[in-house]
């Protein structure tokens, strides 16, 4: 049993936690001498096993949130990257889904207004998919919804995003990028980065993946119905970005890609 004296040297049992897991990224700030056994392995090696692990468990979770931005950069500079990342994004959940959540902000900024800008906003879409790919089995709205609504009530409805739709836009063909890099695509496909950018719509489904390209007008459109705004109110939107947008064309694409609830 330890002494008084021991005791008082010891810090309080947060504050020792606090110091390992801070030693798993800053090896200078492990807790050494008396905090842990050396029992034939240095105090540093022993948590030094646990920093491999951490590192490698990052690099592997963001392989699979991001494939495509991996074979982009190549395997070895994406590990440097997930490196760089896990330094100045420590996890605060224990589910590795939410580790990569920053990484598409990280890139940005290690990208900016350079030659790989295209990539965060690649890794964004891939982030899309993966974050809306944990609610594909939940029910979406039917049509048949508005079959007891009068039509002159139509500009009052409130509709809301699936959870397994999301949006994204960029000024860079990411949607091209995207389906390039896929295991599946067969032809090899030159991807120009100034061919245009995209307005999308992601639908992730049980067995596919739907990346519908909208206009600016539909994507407002879209992205007012997923922040509650009223039909009306989001017609009357996309309607001012385009005079010309057909509003019941795009409401009837989003009901069949199940976007809506």
């Amino acid at each position: 049993m330890p002494t008084k004296s021991r005791e008082k040297r010891l810090p309080p049992l947060r504050e020792l936690q606090r110091r390992f897991a801070a030693g798993l990224f800053e090896p200078q700030d492990v807790p050494r001498q008396g905090l842990i056994l050396a029992a034939g392995i240095e105090p540093a090696l022993r948590v030094g096993i646990y920093t491999n692990n951490w590192r490698q468990g990052v690099r592997e979770a963001l392989a699979l949130i991001y494939p495509v931005a991996e074979r982009l950069v190549g395997t070895e500079y994406f590990a440097s990257l997930a490196d760089d990342y896990r330094s100045l994004h420590h996890s605060t959940r224990g589910d590795l889904h939410y580790v990569g959540a920053a990484f598409p902000a990280f890139l940005r900024t290690q990208f900016a207004n350079g030659p790989y800008a295209y990539l965060a906003d690649v890794a964004a879409l891939e982030w899309a998919i993966e974050d809306a790919r944990r609610a594909a089995l939940v029910e979406a709205l039917s049509p048949d919804a508005l079959r007891d609504t009068p039509p002159e009530q139509y500009a009052q409805l409130h509709f809301k995003l699936h959870p397994a739709a999301r949006l994204s836009h960029s000024p860079f063909p990411i949607r091209r990028i995207w389906l390039a890099n896929q295991p599946k695509h067969e032809a090899v496909e030159t991807v120009r980065l100034d061919a245009g950018g995209d307005w999308l719509l992601i639908r992730v489904m049980p067995d596919e993946i739907a990346l519908a390209a909208l206009d600016e007008a539909g994507y407002a459109f879209a992205a007012a119905l997923g922040q509650s705004s009223a039909l009306g109110e989001a017609a009357a939107l996309a309607l001012a970005i385009d005079a010309a947008f057909d509003v019941g064309a795009t409401l009837r694409q989003l009901f069949v890609l199940g976007a809506l609830r």
